[in-house]
């Protein structure tokens, strides 16, 4: 049965409370754990039920291919969006154990010590960090209000890693944007690695449920040979546990034998039940996703009437996808023309933990001031930490 599952239900097993006392000691009895990019929510019965059947049945090194089932649900996508890109091949999809573990293959294989590469600010800690620890001089290229500052961009990079839908904003780029990066990496020669988890829980003006397609797709660019797409179940299905697989989209074979090649070579393959957790998330759980993704967007409509009602004008968004509020903290807040709690940027993440709300620091995100929050929650508790922020004593 669907429910979101309770905050007062203390897992100890649960990243998200089992650390709280640990990361932040000065939290109240009754806080609201808002941090980690996890739904509170029990994944799909019949995914899982596929999985448990095949970890049951099979032993032994297994021969299992992803291929045709992400090609499918990725050509389903693009179909349903109308866009104009051609289809995604089963030989274009190779299996990586996760996202971050394949952009850091992806640099070492298409980049050399010292090199420059770009990723947008603010966007994911992980991915400056890939950056860095792989030896390569991160290029930062601001992102506001959606937009791409295009002329921070660098010529001379060897790769930008990609955000995209962003996290922690949920920012979906224009398809003019999206053509305009393309085509600049192109002309460069520059390998455009796009982190693309987030993309199954889009949203439109109204905050209703929609379609993401594949980075460039809207423009008929997905398959460009500067591409290197990276995707996973996880998020979208709450299979963080599992884990569930992740995979990579690579249409140009050079670069796609050349990325193999360096897995293989560091056995990074992913195992036989993450795989099959993967085809079981897109062959069974649709209904699921699509139940969940409504209720992300009752999550979303929520906060919207929240600032609206009480007339409280500061800069935030949730973006066009995600589960995520991203506020900026860095000014007063106004609500129904008075002053309302102030947020002091060198000691905010100390006061919303004070008022029981424990969500992301901005500046895991290269974001001083601001602080991310976890929508995929019951509404309830939305409510309660929106109150907490700005109207307790």
């Amino acid at each position: 049965m669907w429910q979101w599952q309770p905050h007062n239900k203390q897992d100890s097993e649960r990243l998200k409370f089992s650390e709280i006392r640990t990361r932040y000691p000065s939290a109240p009895h009754d806080c609201l754990a808002m941090w980690i990019a996890d739904m509170d929510i029990a994944p799909s019965r019949d995914v899982l039920e596929g999985i448990a059947e095949q970890v049951v049945q099979c032993t032994g090194y297994q021969s299992l291919s992803v291929g045709s089932t992400v090609s499918s649900w990725l050509n389903a996508k693009r179909m349903s969006a109308n866009d104009t890109d051609e289809q995604v091949l089963p030989e274009h999809v190779v299996d990586v154990p996760s996202v971050i573990g394949a952009i850091n293959v992806a640099l070492t294989t298409f980049c050399k010590s010292g090199d420059d590469v770009m990723v947008l600010s603010p966007s994911y800690g992980p991915l400056h960090q890939a950056v860095t620890l792989n030896h390569l001089n991160v290029n930062c290229v601001s992102l506001q209000n959606g937009k791409v500052n295009i002329d921070q961009l660098n010529a001379d990079a060897t790769a930008f890693v990609l955000c995209h839908p962003n996290n922690p904003d949920g920012a979906v780029l224009s398809k003019q944007c999206q053509n305009r990066l393309i085509t600049f990496c192109e002309q460069h020669e520059i390998v455009l690695i796009t982190d693309e988890v987030h993309a199954e829980i889009g949203f439109d003006d109204e905050n209703n449920p929609t379609t993401i397609p594949l980075f460039g797709a809207l423009s008929g660019q997905s398959l460009s040979p500067c591409l290197v797409h990276i995707d996973s179940v996880n998020k979208a299905f709450n299979l963080a546990s599992i884990p569930g697989a992740s995979y990579a989209i690579i249409a140009d074979e050079e670069k796609r034998i050349a990325f193999s090649h360096q897995l293989s070579l560091r056995h990074l393959q992913a195992n036989t039940a993450s795989k099959q957790a993967l085809i079981c998330a897109y062959q069974r759980g649709l209904p699921w996703l699509e139940y969940t993704k409504k209720a992300i967007a009752f999550n979303r409509k929520l906060v919207t009437r929240f600032y609206t009602h009480h007339q409280i004008r500061l800069n935030a968004t949730m973006g066009s996808a995600g589960f995520f509020l991203w506020v900026n903290l860095n000014e007063p807040v106004i609500c129904e023309g008075e002053w309302a709690k102030y947020f002091n940027p060198a000691k905010h993440v100390e006061q919303c933990i004070a008022r029981g709300v424990i969500g992301n620091d901005g500046e895991q995100f290269n974001a001083s001031g601001f602080i991310r929050l976890n929508l995929a929650c019951h509404p309830l508790y939305i409510e309660r930490a929106l109150n907490r922020l700005y109207f307790s004593a």
